[in-house]
């Protein structure tokens, strides 16, 4: 965990200061939607969560290309379901916090002039038809509008799970600037960035119902 950002493992130690805090970093870059079925099951061989992130999504819809695809979002939804169930199901109390998939376009838009970011995004073979050169106005709005059918995926399972899932709708509308994306892959975000996700996700009503277990069970 960086110092310089107030992360969630740092939010949680001072709102439970009772319990030790313990952070599993299972972020890797490049995941998509068939690695999160691997990382959920080796951070349940290592322990029992009680609140978990996810952020995942944005390469997938890379990689589903300019058209949209009912499949495509099926195939996602099923997926996260299926991770949110093996949590669950190691620990009924368990918190998950998904995190919505950012405005793609927007993103592209702040580096599409920048030399470097074009070399560095053709070297790493990285969201291509995104960041085509050559993509269309009619191409950047069908990415966008596969962006909105993740998020409101994300947003139903979120009422299919209410005790435990938890998503905030708002935070698609989040507007990057250049310092929030990094200056390495012009992609990710960079300190300053996870810093700014890391406030606007954070919400102390997703523990309430923690903190009622501990002061019933402690």
């Amino acid at each position: 965990t960086n110092k310089k950002i107030n992360s969630h493992a740092r939010r949680l130690a001072k709102l439970f200061p009772q319990k030790e805090i313990a952070a599993i970093n299972m972020a890797v870059g490049g995941s998509k939607i068939d690695d999160i079925e691997d990382q959920v099951a080796t951070v349940l061989k290592k322990a029992t969560p009680e609140y978990v992130t996810l952020l995942i999504g944005a390469l997938d819809v890379c990689d589903w290309g300019l058209e949209r695809s009912k499949e495509n979002i099926d195939f996602y939804r099923e997926a996260i379901d299926a991770n949110i169930k093996s949590l669950i199901q190691a620990n009924q109390n368990v918190i998950i916090n998904i995190m919505p998939v950012p405005d793609l376009v927007r993103m592209y838009m702040l580096n599409k002039n920048n030399l470097y970011c074009q070399q560095i995004w053709r070297l790493s073979n990285m969201c291509m038809k995104l960041f085509d050169k050559n993509i269309s106005d009619n191409e950047k709005i069908t990415i966008s509008m596969n962006v909105n059918d993740v998020n409101a995926a994300y947003e139903n399972l979120a009422k299919d799970y209410p005790k435990n899932v938890f998503f905030n709708k708002a935070l698609t509308k989040i507007e990057f600037t250049k310092k929030h994306v990094s200056k390495f892959d012009c992609f990710h975000p960079s300190k300053a960035g996870q810093a700014l996700i890391s406030e606007l996700v954070w919400d102390t009503k997703m523990f309430e119902n923690l903190s009622r277990y501990y002061l019933e069970h402690h």
